[in-house]
């Protein structure tokens, strides 16, 4: 829930970011186009590990190399992009180790 909100406000809100349950129509705030920006051009960043003869599997965000993609986009990196950054690493981990 979002920081100072009470839970009807936030679910309010959530219902018209993603437009009355249309997942199509997801409509985010001005303040994270940055971070998606980032994600998107950084989809290639990620370090993998590999398991002897098995196939290499995906460890995390290079964030060095998403550091400068992100200076190469003309986005200043600070906590609060890492911060959104780390959310949805860990949730494209999640998928990504369920799609194995």
């Amino acid at each position: 829930m979002a920081e100072g909100m009470t839970r009807p406000e936030a679910m309010t809100m959530a219902r018209t970011m993603v437009g009355e349950g249309e997942v199509s129509n997801v409509l985010l705030p001005a303040s994270d186009h940055d971070l998606i920006r980032l994600i998107l051009a950084s989809n290639n960043r990620w370090l993998r590990a590999s398991a002897g003869l098995g196939p290499s599997i995906p460890i995390g965000l290079d964030l060095p190399a998403v550091d400068v993609t992100a200076r190469w986009l003309g986005i200043n990196p600070d906590a609060r992009l890492l911060d959104g950054l780390m959310i949805l690493e860990r949730e494209a981990l999640k998928l990504m180790r369920t799609e194995r």
